[in-house]
């Protein structure tokens, strides 16, 4: 069977702007040239999201409906450059008429009153924004779009501009009064839609009128209250400019909106429309009730971490699967999700098995095998709102008689491998769950219900890339589906047995979206819908492999796949578990549950890029995944995964000059990579190699033979060479890219804070970013360190370039004390760039190098506290250090200084400044200083587990996942730089942002168990070295090493230097960590554990 993939489309258009249109009514898109204006695609099932709402208030409550496409009451018909769409709404007769120019665009709208008395009503012009080529991500466009208001003799004006790619401008006014505005999709929608399936500003008197710039750019005006007693006319309008180089500061383009507008023309009611109409309604849901606290003891007698907001809202059980209420989902803007992973995906290789779902009643969505960005078999969630019904997989249940789809549950369970939607309904309950088996890539999906039902379970296919792009065929052979990738994609290029299989152990018909419809007509919407009847069970796998090779062995059930994946995340985490007998024992114990769900994250990071909100990705990030992965695999010693990452790193290094690329893909699409990177990348593969050597003393892996890449075609050369040979080449490269009679490096194409790039491009010749400086000296000095004797030459070059950094680093970065974020050489001056000499920009002091020459021992030991004083006191916020001190001044999205920081309308993630990532590392420096306290602190404030017990302003968020960002709750930029002391007081509320995509849950780990609680192998060798405060004495923590379990126990009277170490009653010596700031920790030789380690568990006692 072949699904078509060609949607029948009507274009409206004069010249520029062509609006198509569905045969519904509904709006496909809005384009010019390669812009498309709106954001979401229309279909016919789920309407479309640009829309004209008519509102009648009748005895103080609102009835409205909307009057484009197929989820309103209208007729319609075409013309060239027009469409009208008519009909009856609570006895109004309406027309629209849409009226497309080369540059506009006008909705008139004329109401009649059919009664003899009065009606009140309004109307709501409703525009979701894109200005930027289709198919990016939704909420990271909306980021960038620019949103201002001004008034006119009509009311508001609202103006967009697109920030990051070209400067497309959208305006939206009236020629008639309008009295109220928003711009982002949250505000009219609000939270409550995805469970009520209403828009929250219809039921509100007026719209919020703020200027709110979040990740749904959508902007709406609402018309002023008319008493309708005839006849009345309401116009809209919408205008396009490619090209606004400018910011916007007042309205513009006024004489030429007047000129289309005094071309329009009026219609009277005519016949011979068309409409098509729906048979189900994808908002009529069936939301779980609320669980009384005696069901819940019921099905979860036993619940740890509970958080309580006015009533219970979440808890973990003790397998460590986290449990959310409906309540809570209600509450929170990013709703509640999970990434399934299928098991064993330690070693790299590209066939892992995902799927992402939603509280919401998303139950599997972007499921792909291998490639997260182009092996997709279904569709992603595009929306935080759930406003698209047809993305991903859905349930339906008949109820009297009418198909309704399955949304909000009464409570959310989400294990290791799996996910469990509850919906308590009046007489019954349904549970729906969903995992993954460990031994191969099969999802599968358990419906139960009390009663018997019809169900339909659809499934939006894409197979490939996006949606709508690929002709879909499967082959139906008994109750089994088998879907096969087109040999005219991308995909099948790289993988042409691409195969995805889904079967189930009852009987099933398939149907597509005619369905949906009343005339039962196939409109090629990419549905293959399974119906099943009367039944109270549902067993459906879905099975995958990119070769083709499907794997028909009967998968176990839940509990024995849960436990395989326990015992495999158990060997991962090397049987961590962390306890103390005292009033932390609570807290103390969220690290216990923490571990595995960041494991979690950092496996997802690692062997399946992508995240809930940063659904694209696929690739890996070279400087990411040199932290994240391979930090998290050498705390957990799989040190032959770290040795295949670096294998894995340093295959990708350009024959032509020994850089790296920014990111590249790690499958068969190995030629999907970026051409060039920041200044820093090429640091970071040496710095994990110096890493692992000093952890491994394997000093065989640079005899390791591997080859680069070609710039010329991105392809591996047949050639190889040893590792030992890559490092040479870049050290080379690295050295003939210094500030010229320095030893500082060239800042190049950026640093880690991308959203600092300098805006003039020319300038990155002549710039230092001094934390790439001291990163560099970091490696350099670690691998002179650890490098072997039979590579003294290098060793000894290492040393000698490591000296060189720290002379010209103390003399030109540091300045009266405080180290430089960036430095511009202008001839023979230095202008310093985010610093207290820098008049310029506003910023004053930046948290990476002062965190970096913590960590890699720059700074003089006489000088620690001062610098721990400079964050303290302008860096430091109750929710963690911040990026800067300051906000970079924001001026409507227009470059002066810097490209990204002056470009996003959005106040969040790195421009919000409390990046975590960066955070954790300032915990790492704690660490590096002896500042105990801090690190223990440092690791809570970002503990998403009842995070308000140590960041009091924090908002309700998920808990159970890492968040990149602490995004102070400021509705825009302007707002974020009138207020940003309030973050320092706590006094501004902080949300968390973008989850479990990100380097952070694998960064986190490492501090946690080598910094924190100071369990590290360095050749071999038990390294000790906790940084633990007093308060926490009498702390105990079972690991594994050498594989033996150990009972650390920590007891701590000075809390300055361990005194005595004793392994299972034996007092050993050992000698002292060298250490800069502090004393350093003990060091204990293999020798001594392999006489005292016994095989039953040990108990190593540290005295402190």
């Amino acid at each position: 069977m072949k699904l078509g993939k060609d949607i029948k489309t009507i274009e409206v258009k004069k010249d520029g702007i062509t609006f198509r249109l569905l045969e519904s009514g509904d709006i496909l898109s809005i384009n010019k040239d390669n812009i498309q204006l709106n954001q979401y695609r229309g279909n016919y099932i789920d309407g479309t999201v640009t829309n004209i709402y008519l509102r009648v208030k009748k005895n103080n409550q609102y009835k409205y409906t909307p009057l484009i496409g197929v989820k309103s009451p209208s007729e319609f018909k075409t013309s060239d450059n027009e469409v009208i769409y008519q009909g009856v709404f609570e006895e109004i007769k309406y027309q629209l008429k849409l009226t497309v120019f080369n540059a506009s665009w006008f909705y008139q709208i004329t109401l009649k009153n059919q009664t003899n008395e009065k009606k009140i009503v309004d109307v709501f012009y409703g525009q979701d924004v894109n200005l930027a080529p289709a198919g990016g991500n939704e909420a990271y466009i909306s980021q960038y779009i620019d949103h201002q208001v001004f008034d006119n003799e009509n009311g508001f004006v609202v103006c967009s501009r697109q920030n990051m790619f070209q400067p497309a401008y959208l305006q939206i006014g009236s020629m008639t009064k309008n009295i109220a505005y928003a711009t982002d999709g949250f505000q009219f929608f609000g939270k409550g839609f995805k469970t009520k399936r209403q828009p929250a500003a219809l039921n509100q008197k007026e719209l919020s009128s703020q200027v709110y710039q979040y990740e749904f750019a959508y902007t709406c005006l609402q018309s002023e209250s008319i008493d309708l007693i005839d006849e009345e006319n309401i116009v809209f309008y919408g205008l396009y400019k490619d090209d606004h180089k400018e910011a916007v500061t007042q309205i513009e383009y006024t004489e030429e909106v007047l000129n289309d507008y005094h071309q329009l023309t009026t219609n009277d009611f005519i016949g011979n429309f068309s409409k098509v109409s729906l048979s189900i309604d994808v908002d009529d849901v069936i939301n779980g009730c609320d669980l009384q606290l005696e069901e819940v003891n019921t099905l979860f007698p036993n619940r740890y971490h509970e958080e309580c907001d006015e009533g219970l809202l979440s808890f973990y059980l003790n397998n460590k699967s986290h449990v959310v209420l409906k309540r809570k989902e209600q509450l929170v803007e990013r709703p509640h999700g999970h990434i399934l992973l299928n098991g064993n995906v330690n070693e790299i290789k590209d066939n892992v098995y995902s799927t992402t779902n939603f509280m919401y009643g998303i139950f599997n969505s972007q499921i792909v095998c291998g490639n997260t960005s182009f092996n997709k078999m279904i569709s992603n969630a595009r929306n935080a709102l759930n406003l698209l019904k047809t993305s991903g997989q859905r349930i339906y249940v008949k109820l009297n008689g009418c198909y309704q789809i399955l949304n909000m549950p009464s409570a959310y369970e989400m294990g290791l491998n799996y996910t469990k939607w509850y919906y308590k309904l009046s007489n019954e309950m349904i549970i729906v769950t969903v995992y993954t088996n460990f031994n191969g890539q099969t999802i599968v999906m358990d419906i139960e219900s009390t009663n018997q039902h019809d169900f339909m379970i659809t499934n939006h296919m894409v197979m490939g890339v996006d949606e709508y792009a690929h002709q879909i065929e499967y082959l139906k052979e008994g109750n089994s589906l088998t879907f096969k990738v087109d040999s005219d994609t991308f995909t099948a290029n790289q993988y042409p047995n691409l195969t995805f299989k889904l079967e189930s152990t009852q009987d099933f018909t398939v149907v597509h979206d005619e369905i949906f419809y009343e005339d039962k007509l196939d409109r090629c919407e990419p549905l293959v819908n399974l119906l099943f009847n009367q039944t109270k069970k549902i067993s459906l796998q879905i099975k995958g492999d990119v070769h083709g090779q499907i794997d028909d062995n009967k998968v176990s059930d839940l509990s024995s796949e849960l436990t395989q994946f326990i015992n495999y995340y158990q060997e991962n985490v090397n049987h961590f578990n962390i306890s103390i007998n005292n009033e932390s024992s609570q807290e103390i114990d969220k690290f216990n549950y923490l571990i595995y769900w960041y494991t979690h994250n950092a496996l997802i990071h690692y062997a399946s890029p992508h995240g809930l909100e940063q659904y694209g990705g696929a690739a890996w990030g070279t400087r990411d995944v040199c932290q994240g992965p391979f930090e998290y695999f050498l705390a957990t010693q799989k040190f032959s995964i770290c040795k295949a990452i670096l294998k894995k790193v340093y295959a990708h290094q350009f024959l032509e000059n020994g850089d790296w690329p920014q990111w590249f893909m790690f499958d068969k699409y190995s030629n999907v990579q970026a051409s060039e990177s920041h200044g820093d990348i090429i640091v970071w593969p040496l710095r994990s190699l110096a890493l692992y050597l000093k952890a491994t003393s394997d000093y065989s892996i640079l005899d390791e033979e591997m080859p680069y890449v070609t710039l010329k075609n991105m392809t591996f050369t047949e050639e190889k060479e040893t590792l030992l040979s890559h490092v040479k080449k870049q050290i080379e490269h690295m050295t003939d890219n210094l500030i010229q009679n320095t030893h500082l490096s060239i800042y190049g194409d950026g640093d880690w804070d991308d959203t600092l790039q300098p805006a003039n491009p020319e300038l990155r010749k002549n710039m230092v970013s001094g934390w790439t400086t001291a990163l560099t000296y970091e490696a350099f000095h670690l691998l002179s360190e650890y490098l072997n004797e039979e590579n003294l030459e290098l060793k000894q070059l290492l040393k000698e370039l490591s000296i060189k950094i720290k002379e010209d680093y103390l003399a030109y970065v540091i300045k009266d004390k405080v180290p430089a974020g960036f430095l511009l050489f202008d001839q023979d001056k230095i202008k310093y760039i985010v610093h207290p000499e820098d008049k310029k920009t506003g910023v004053k002091y930046r948290l990476l190098p002062i965190n970096r020459c913590f960590i890699s021992g720059l700074f003089d030991k006489e000088d620690v506290n001062h610098y721990f004083e400079l964050v303290k006191e302008h860096l430091y916020h109750p929710d963690g250090v911040r990026l800067m001190d300051t906000t970079v001044n924001y001026q409507g999205g227009v470059n002066t200084y810097f490209k990204r920081a002056e470009q996003a309308a959005n106040f969040g993630r790195e421009i919000g400044l409390q990046y975590v990532h960066a955070h954790i590392r300032f915990v790492e420096a704690m660490a590096k200083i002896g500042y105990k306290d801090e690190v223990y602190k440092g690791l809570m404030r970002i503990n998403p587990i009842n995070i308000q017990k140590h960041v009091p302003n924090a908002e309700i968020r998920q808990s159970n996942c890492y968040f990149s960002s602490s995004d102070a709750k400021f509705n825009n930029r302007y707002e974020a730089m009138k207020n940003f002391d309030k973050l320092r007081t706590g006094d501004v509320a902080v949300k968390g942002g973008w989850r479990v995509y990100s380097s952070g849950p694998g960064i986190y780990l490492y501090q946690l168990i080598c910094n924190f609680l100071g369990i590290r192998i360095e050749q071999g060798d038990l390294l000790l070295d906790p940084q633990i405060p007093t308060y926490l004495n009498g702390l105990t923590f079972q690991y594994r090493y050498m594989n033996k379990i150990i009972n650390f126990h920590y007891q701590m009277k000075e809390n300055q230097k361990i005194n005595q170490i004793t392994i299972n009653g034996n007092e050993v010596k050992f000698s002292n960590i060298v250490n800069p700031y502090r004393v350093g920790g003990a060091i204990i030789k293999k020798e001594v554990l392999e006489k005292y380690l016994t095989e039953d568990i040990n108990k190593i006692n540290i005295m402190l």
